[in-house]
């Protein structure tokens, strides 16, 4: 007979919160049985025996009542798994990464299960895994998760290359030593020519399997003279925080190449660039890496290169859209930061921008690249490029000489539309005279071409520019 041990400490403190110390009997039954009941008498060592051996296999509901005094308790429930008397296979189910499942059929050894997973087609590195397992009868066990590391096997360590690019090169590869963590390769730099380089490397063990990319500078010293004896470099315009290296002894310059650490910067409002990560427009900084180097000849040679530090990233959250023709106002940038807009153009269109005082604006291609800058002065002027293709171009303004409330940006496409044309119906005419009296007035709440209706230029739609408007009519 299949019998189940149930030990009793929860319910006994129940009881003796209720004064008692023990129970006289206990009533139970199974599932939906409710006019089934069966008692049972506690045992020596505060349990009892319950019997199972009528229920089916699988999952079942035990509602027990402890009586004292034929007073009976509150019912408790509690379920239970009853599993066949003799060892059978279950049915086991891992999920890797959240994704990709696998099933295999395992032993019940004793009720323990034992799974030797193939992890040979994962990738190397930190995996989280599922697993439950379930019975012929499809009664499953509670899943357990947790993670694993995927380390090389010996084979695929002799495999491992390091690939790597010479600043805007071909990729290459180069056999090296793997050992203590650590990939030991020689790097040929004898073509090269002299000053700083960019170098871009990942190890690949073979075509699926590859580090995280990752970026150094090094330095090829220029040769002559009778042996370098110092270098220095520092990061942009910070020229008194520069690193100055003295070396030991007079070296052959072309023998000295050295990685630099390059720590992280700032994000600068005018040194940055426009990229899509993840769905979200993100500003990525550059920096400017200076190099110095000098030998016991006296002569001081300076290289300069520009490079993108991907540690360096800032959303673009706020783009504030703007027509053609139109004039929009926003707040200020304050300083160190950067407000975004946003104008749709046509391949071939003329893209004129103004901003009412002194600031730096940035435009970019809908593809990100920068198209134009422009450090404006404080009288307003307009600035221009020819859109190379028809998008979105995302207009970035900062650097304010002075911090006021409100900037005001003019977007400005020759040929659609012209001065005078305040209704943007395509012709001058009274109409136009009527929106903009009462658009001054106030009366009106649609929006006007403020560009066509600024006739005298000053920045502002007023009386004035009504009398231009009317004399642009008569032919004056």
């Amino acid at each position: 007979m299949k019998r189940i041990v149930f030990f009793l400490c929860v319910l006994l403190a129940h009881q003796m919160a209720r004064g008692q110390t023990e129970a006289n009997e206990w009533r139970y039954w199974f599932d939906e049985e409710t006019d089934m009941t069966y008692v049972a008498q506690p045992l020596a060592n505060g349990a009892f025996d319950i019997d199972v051996s009528t229920l089916p296999e699988g999952l079942h509901l035990l509602h027990l009542q402890a009586v004292v005094d034929d007073v009976a308790s509150a019912t408790m429930t509690r379920a239970f798994v009853k599993t066949a008397t003799t060892a059978q296979n279950y049915k086991a189910t891992a999920i890797i990464d959240g994704s990709q499942m696998m099933e295999a059929e395992v032993v019940n050894n004793g009720g323990k299960l034992t799974w030797d997973i193939d992890v040979a087609a994962l990738k190397p590195g930190l995996h989280s895994y599922q697993v439950m397992a379930s019975t012929p009868q499809g009664v499953a066990t509670q899943a357990a998760q947790g993670f694993f590391m995927r380390t090389l096997t010996g084979t695929e360590q002799q495999a491992v290359a390091c690939a790597f690019a010479i600043d805007d090169g071909a990729m290459a590869k180069q056999e090296g030593t793997l050992g203590n963590g650590a990939y030991h390769f020689n790097l040929d730099v004898a073509q090269l020519s002299d000053g700083i380089h960019r170098l871009n490397y990942w190890l690949v063990a073979d075509t699926t399997h590859a580090t995280k990319p990752e970026s150094v500078f090094f330095v090829k010293i220029p040769q002559g003279g009778k042996g370098i004896i110092q270098y220095e470099y520092w990061l942009n315009e910070d020229y008194g925080n520069r690193q100055t290296i003295l070396l030991d002894e007079r070296v052959d310059p072309l023998s000295v190449v050295t990685a630099l650490e390059v720590n992280e910067q700032t994000m600068r409002t005018n040194a940055f660039q426009l990229k899509v990560v993840d769905g979200q427009l993100t500003m990525v900084a550059t920096n400017e890496m200076h190099f110095r180097v000098a030998d016991v000849g006296g002569r001081i040679t300076d290289f300069a290169t520009t490079f993108v530090d991907q540690r360096v990233t800032e959303p673009v959250d706020e783009i504030i859209p703007i027509l053609p023709q139109h004039t929009v106002k926003a707040e200020s940038p304050a300083t160190g930061t950067t407000r975004w807009f946003a104008a749709e153009a046509q391949q071939g269109d003329s893209i004129l921008l103004r901003i009412s005082k002194a600031g730096c604006m940035q435009l970019f291609a809908p593809d990100g690249k920068k198209v134009m800058t422009a450090e404006t002065e404080d009288t307003p002027a307009f600035y221009g490029t020819k859109a190379t293709t028809t998008g979105t171009y995302y207009l970035a303004v900062s650097d304010m000489a002075e911090y006021n409330e409100t900037v005001s940006v003019t977007y400005r496409v020759p040929g659609k539309g012209g001065i005078g044309d305040v209704n943007a119906d395509g012709i001058v005419s009274v109409s136009d005279v009527t929106v903009t009296v009462a658009s001054i007035l106030g009366t009106v709440t649609d929006s006007i071409d403020r560009w066509n209706a600024d006739i005298n230029n000053d920045g502002e739609v007023n009386i004035s520019d009504v009398m231009s408007l009317v004399k642009i009519i008569l032919g004056n």
